[in-house]
């Protein structure tokens, strides 16, 4: 039976926001409850209220960056330059890049990859900018490589290019047009060479579980 993760929250719209992964997270506001809090999550348009931006920096600077933050779009963007001016803060008060999962769906793969002890092997999200795949590990950690430097990828239209799937645990992103599937490894193979690119993770390109 999978253990549960502890989920610190700033307030009840993002307790209810994160209601469809609940089986699986002991969610909490308070950062003294006894729990090892895997994650703080918060709701990125909650940037926008002055109210919401106090909960979450109040909670930052309690953790103290011992917890990875994340902030959850649910399609919205801050919009408002205190939204942006919060955005920065907290990204100073934990002392790294916030990672910004842009749906539910990622933080639950963040929560099963804790709960598989498989943060650095599984995709929390995936996006394609400009010809550029974006991928975020669940650690979190950002990875980021043109897509035409990965052969698989490589002759892929633009249109076939943005039209894949991060599959329901993290294991691979899946490219429907041409049934190409990458894993982590592969991806950090050519988004950072030096630290992880061997021709053995290169020969790895296609996979699947």
């Amino acid at each position: 039976m999978p253990a549960h993760v502890a989920v610190l929250v700033p307030n009840d719209r993002t307790r209810e926001a994160l209601g469809a992964i609940r089986p699986k997270v002991f969610i909490s506001s308070s950062y003294g409850s006894g729990k090892s809090h895997a994650l703080l999550v918060a709701l990125l348009a909650d940037l926008d209220r002055a109210q919401g931006r106090r909960e979450l920096e109040d909670l930052c600077n309690r953790v103290k960056g011992d917890v990875p933050v994340v902030l959850m779009s649910e399609k919205a963007t801050p919009r408002s330059e205190a939204a942006f001016q919060a955005l920065a803060h907290v990204t100073w008060l934990v002392g790294r890049e916030v990672y910004i999962a842009p749906d539910a769906d990622a933080v639950a793969r963040m929560v099963f990859a804790r709960q598989a002890k498989a943060e650095a092997r599984l995709i929390a999200s995936a996006a394609v900018e400009g010809g550029t795949l974006i991928v975020w590990s669940c650690e979190p950690r950002r990875y980021a490589v043109p897509a035409s430097e990965i052969p698989s990828l490589a002759k892929m239209t633009p249109a076939a290019l943005a039209n894949f799937e991060v599959s329901e645990t993290g294991s691979r992103i899946h490219w429907k047009d041409v049934d190409v599937d990458l894993n982590l490894d592969v991806i950090r193979a050519y988004a950072d060479p030096l630290g992880s690119g061997t021709r053995a993770h290169r020969s790895r390109q296609c996979w699947r579980p």
